[in-house]
């Protein structure tokens, strides 16, 4: 399989914070049947790094082969289990499963293949399978499958036209993560029989934070108040400067509290040299893999340097649960 976009740097292979409003849970429990289980046995191959699709059962192209594979040791529900993208489609839209967010007419073995109406009011959601396009020919359907671990929530506009976050078999020959929005396809639907119940303690909340300097504004920046152990919080949030200084570095670190003093445990650095930056820019998320200790507080620092020295300095505490 082709790809031509960006593919996300995998820089740890930990349970990545799920989706999609300003206070997030994450479910503790490993229940069968559920979406939040998927994502954990998703993740669980990630951090395997298998670059063949024979653990899944082929050995030719395996990205549909490793959703399948995935979704049955989640216990879900499945409505085919073919190792074709394209006939995941047939099999999921024959079923009443399958989400359209395309409507191009296509064709597969000889076989046309009728449109689609748009599910203009479908929004997906973890644990979904997406069906993508990769080399910009939709005359033979879609040709690639992957897992929906989170999804990016929009405003306006149709639900279904959303970002999601996967992990997906088949990625440059190996299991990673990536993004995806104007190739989507369309969604499919397992069905999973737990409930997902959330564990109280196992709670993850992240909130939003801003900061106001004379020369520099952060809106909207994301930051964890509870993190699960081991877990991951999405890096969002606007920069912007107010002297049109260009923005010359962006830093964020994590620093675990110590009673002897804060100890820095993780940081990623970016120099945009623009007037605004988008902190999703940033590797898409911090991917928290130091805090494996329950109860514990850390710090999330982010430090921002206008070319002409200014600075400015956002700084949240949070504990470990």
């Amino acid at each position: 399989m082709k790809k031509f976009k960006k593919i996300l740097s995998v820089v740890s292979a930990v349970i990545c914070t799920l989706p999609v409003s300003n206070v997030l849970t994450s479910n503790a429990a490993s229940a069968q049947g559920t979406r939040q289980r998927l994502v954990e046995i998703a993740e669980q191959e990630l951090a395997r790094g298998e670059t063949s699709g024979q653990r899944y059962g082929t050995s030719g192209a395996w990205c549909a082969a490793f959703a399948n594979w995935c979704l049955k040791q989640a216990g879900a529900t499945t409505y085919s289990s073919s190792f074709s993208t394209t006939s995941l489609l047939i099999d999921y839209k024959n079923a009443g499963k399958y989400h359209a967010k395309r409507t191009t007419a296509w064709s597969y073995g000889g076989k046309s293949q009728p449109v689609v109406t748009k599910d203009k009011n479908y929004t997906p959601q973890v644990g979904d399978i997406v069906l993508i396009e990769t080399n910009n020919d939709y005359s033979d359907g879609p040709d690639h499958t992957a897992l929906v671990v989170k999804v990016e929530p929009k405003t306006s506009g149709d639900n279904i036209d959303v970002k999601v976050y996967t992990i997906e078999g088949n990625n440059g020959g190996t299991v990673a993560r990536d993004y995806w929005q104007n190739q989507v396809w369309g969604y499919c639907s397992p069905t999973y029989s737990g409930s997902g119940s959330i564990s109280a303690s196992g709670e993850t909340i992240i909130k939003k934070g801003f900061l106001e300097t004379p020369k520099i504004s952060m809106t909207n920046m994301s930051y964890p108040e509870q993190l699960k152990t081991g877990s991951t919080f999405d890096v969002t949030g606007n920069i912007k400067s107010k002297n049109s200084s260009p923005i010359a570095k962006v830093v964020s670190y994590i620093y675990r509290c110590d009673s002897s003093g804060d100890v820095q445990v993780d940081t990623c650095t970016r120099t945009p040299n623009t007037v605004t930056y988008n902190m999703s820019a940033m590797d898409e998320g911090i991917w928290f893999q130091t805090a494996n200790q329950k109860g514990k507080t850390y710090k999330y620092v982010i430090e921002v340097t206008l070319k002409d020295g200014s600075k400015a300095r956002f700084e949240k505490r949070f504990k470990t649960v």
